[in-house]
């Protein structure tokens, strides 16, 4: 990236009017020119808010700061052309990075909108400025967020650009820099707040993602009126609750709606859960790394690599041959060979774990010839359909103390619905998976004690189960607490405090039949009928007593998992309790 001295421009004079009508709406998108898609609609500031029109060309301060980038000259203030020269990446995924970096790199060092347009900054450091690339359109491919925040209000914007190859650079949407993302929509809060509707739903407009057109369309707004603020002038007959809050929809004020009517209205409009965005300072380091970020289509591609890699762990691929109980494993000379491949997707440790504890159970190598026991999969419990069309981001890096980059897509296995949840880490440069989840609708980690629930979020001992054989105490034991043991089931609870009156069960051991899950598994059955209930499969987890442990159940560090004896019948339940919570 280039280095520049900052040299502010001037600030264009912002004209606040009082009005009753639309207001104008915003200047601050690039114009129009070739190569570049413009959007279909431009966002909505509020009713009493006017923007004057920048200059094409704002006058360039004699005051230069002591560091930061500068304008290019009025020469080169040109469509940004394609970011690779005579040539480009090899694939979409690449080229699209390349351009989003060239996108950030104009604004950040031309103070230039990808078109040319100069952009209004003013003195306050450009680093406050944020962006993300996230697929917040739902397309499957991620678009580029840019924020700008260090312009006078209300000039402050935020824009989102897609690319392909066929349409080149697109700008999906420009709007106020309040952008808050859900499935196909996007809401943005208006730059201020000149309603009496202050403190109960600040303003904003609403945009609808069009798949076809590649664009956002406006879909309509909101405004609060309140009766504490207004007195007299409050139309109570339009408030049918008789909370004193009424909304204007679509700037209709002259036949505002009661709240039933508005959550009504937002209803046919937002659904699901906003999703979180990871934003990154306009930093030179962040954006000339830009294009190792892990993009949707490097997590799928790393998704599909590691389903590949396990598929010879669960027979598929092999052949009949003359070994009773075993399936050949063609082109194969050796089990470690097995091991390299899920190393390329899977982070090493991980691949290990899982080597280390199914290959001896799956497993056979001899005269240089790989064999796969008949029954692989039902060791593994590997059962599940993954729609990656579905992979969206989870959580953002950094969430619940993983340093990770989250995706989860929804799937099936054995007739259950379930969702995957995969972990993405960095290292050298090269991304790998270093988590591996299948998680079902199973909430509850507890067991049936005479019909009652008992589990990590019960509270004490048992009572109505009977008296435990005995009761053992550890004074160094942390955390303070005891061990109640009953026939077929050990607890561990944990006191928090020294009184004892505040106790909360933190691991539940069940070694013999009649004490079943919350959903009927109990020990003696057989893999098959455990795999039915419970299709969660965690690659690579590994039980101190090398047994076969599957499934696993993990739950933000809480985990619930089932031993197998030699026979795959089950032998012991363990619930655990994560105390780092």
């Amino acid at each position: 990236m280039r280095k520049r001295k900052l040299v502010p421009l001037l600030c264009g004079l912002l004209v606040l009017t009082a009005c009753k009508g639309r207001p104008a709406e915003p200047s601050l998108s690039p114009k129009p020119s070739e190569g570049m898609v413009q959007p279909t609609a431009t966002a909505v500031g509020s009713p009493c808010l006017e923007e004057s029109a920048p200059p094409t060309e704002s006058p360039v301060s004699t005051v230069v700061p002591s560091s930061g980038p500068t304008p290019a000259p009025a020469a080169t203030r040109e469509p940004l052309p394609a970011p690779w020269g005579d040539t480009p990446p090899e694939t979409e995924g690449e080229r699209r990075m390349a351009y989003f970096r060239a996108v950030m790199e104009r604004f950040y060092e031309d103070r230039l909108f990808p078109d040319g347009t100069p952009v209004d900054f003013s003195d306050e450091p450009l680093s406050q400025n944020r962006f993300a690339v996230h697929d917040v359109d739902g397309d499957g491919k991620e678009e580029l967020i840019v924020s700008i925040v260090t312009a006078p209000q209300p000039a402050r914007t935020a824009l989102v650009y897609d690319y392909t190859d066929k349409k080149g650079l697109v700008l999906e949407l420009k709007a106020t820099s309040q952008l808050s993302f859900y499935d196909g929509v996007v809401q943005a809060g208006w730059p201020v707040d000149l309603t009496s509707g202050a403190g109960v739903l600040w303003p904003y407009t609403l945009y609808k993602y069009d798949r076809e057109e590649d664009t956002y369309a406006e879909a309509g707004s909101a405004q609060a009126r309140t009766e504490a603020l207004e007195g007299v002038k409050f139309p109570k007959e339009a408030d049918a609750d008789g909370d004193g809050v009424i909304y204007c929809l679509n700037m209709d004020y002259e036949h505002p709606v009661d709240g039933a009517a508005y959550s009504a209205w937002r209803d046919g409009l937002v659904q699901g859960e906003e999703r979180k965005l990871s934003y990154l300072p306009w930093a030179e380091e962040e954006i000339e790394d830009i294009e190792n970020l892990l993009t949707l289509e490097r997590a799928k591609d790393l998704i599909e690599k590691a389903n590949a890699a396990l598929a010879p762990f669960l027979g598929e691929g092999a052949v009949l041959c003359e070994k009773e109980g075993w399936l050949l494993l063609e082109g194969y000379a050796s089990q470690e060979e097995l091991l390299e491949g899920l190393k390329e997707p899977i982070e090493g440790n991980l691949a290990d774990d899982f080597y280390r504890c199914y290959a001896s159970q799956i497993l056979c190598e001899e005269d240089g010839k790989v064999y796969i026991h008949s029954n692989s999969r039902d060791i593994l419990g590997h059962y599940y359909n993954m729609d990656l069309v579905t992979l969206t981001s989870a959580r953002s890096p950094g969430d619940f103390g993983y340093d990770w980059t989250f995706y989860s897509a929804e799937g099936s296995g054995n007739d259950n619905e379930v969702v995957w949840t995969f972990g993405f880490e960095e290292k050298e440069g090269q991304w790998r998976i270093c988590h591996y989840a299948c998680q079902g609708p199973y909430s509850r980690m507890s067991v049936k004690l005479n019909q009652v629930l008992y589990g990590l979020d019960s509270t004490g001992s048992p009572v109505w189960y009977g008296t435990p054989e005995r009761i053992e105490r550890e004074e160094t034991q942390w955390p303070q607490g005891h061990r109640e043991v009953y026939p077929g089931l050990e607890i561990d609870i944990w006191d928090y405090d020294e009184d004892g009156m505040d106790e909360q069960p933190v691991r539940i051991i069940v070694t013999a039949p009649g004490i079943p899950t919350a959903e009927g598994v109990e020990v003696g059955d057989t893999l098959k009928e455990v795999l039915a209930v419970y299709p969660q499969f965690r690659l690579g987890y590994v039980d101190q007593t090398a047994r076969v442990v599957c499934p696993f159940y993990w739950n933000y560090g809480d985990t619930m998992s089932f031993d197998f004896d030699e026979n795959l019948i089950l032998e012991r339940i363990y619930i655990l309790y994560n105390i780092s919570n």
